[in-house]
């Protein structure tokens, strides 16, 4: 498979969100310093940044591979808070980045993460659909901290439906990290979000 959309995140160019507050901290889109573009950072009532899954039929009836590969840092002072790392798709494309309707793909569910430790975190959604059916499934692989989550490899969180992949953009795609315990010392970090096919 060959990469064929992405954040321009890498080893040694990471996308860091965290802070206080027990809200979704959704990625943003940071473009290369060169091109003097802000970035921009998804939200629940914006879905721009956005990574937007490619239309015009180019994955109609193909499999699809979305890889997440991350990081999580937790604060001295919290007793193993709960981090959820997750992957939601963006089905609301008519609207331009208004009224985001975000459903869970795939999700290493609430684990306990440790204090002051970096923890690696990877999320897998091997996907296919077609304009056919309208549907889009798959399998989803979830690792933390060198733990399968959840009964992994299992079939994504939620079916999508009314997925025309004629469409410029099918559906976008969205990666989010929740703390359970609101800290200025949470931090989590994406080296690769990237679409395979």
């Amino acid at each position: 498979m060959n990469v064929i959309a992405g954040f321009q995140a890498n080893g040694s160019q990471g996308i860091t969100v965290g802070g206080t507050g027990t809200a979704v901290k959704y990625f943003p889109y940071v473009p290369g310093p060169s091109i003097g573009v802000a970035r921009t950072t998804p939200s629940s009532a914006s879905s721009i940044g956005q990574l937007k899954v490619p239309g015009n039929n180019r994955l109609n009836g193909q499999q699809f591979e979305v890889n997440v590969v991350g990081a999580v840092t937790t604060g001295a002072g919290i007793a193993c808070p709960n981090v959820t790392f997750a992957l939601y798709a963006q089905t609301n494309i008519q609207v331009d980045g208004h009224n985001p309707l975000y459903t869970l793909i795939a999700t290493t569910g609430a684990v306990a993460a440790g204090s002051q430790f970096v923890e690696q975190v990877s999320l897998k959604a091997e996907l296919n659909g077609s304009s056919a059916s309208g549907m889009v499934q798959g399998i989803q692989t979830a690792l933390y901290d060198g733990t399968l989550r959840g009964s992994s490899p299992k079939a994504i969180e939620n079916l999508l439906s009314n997925i025309n992949f004629a469409a410029d953009v099918p559906f976008g795609l969205v990666v989010g990290v929740t703390f359970s315990v609101s800290s200025a010392d949470n931090s989590a970090t994406i080296y690769q979000f990237s679409l395979s096919a």
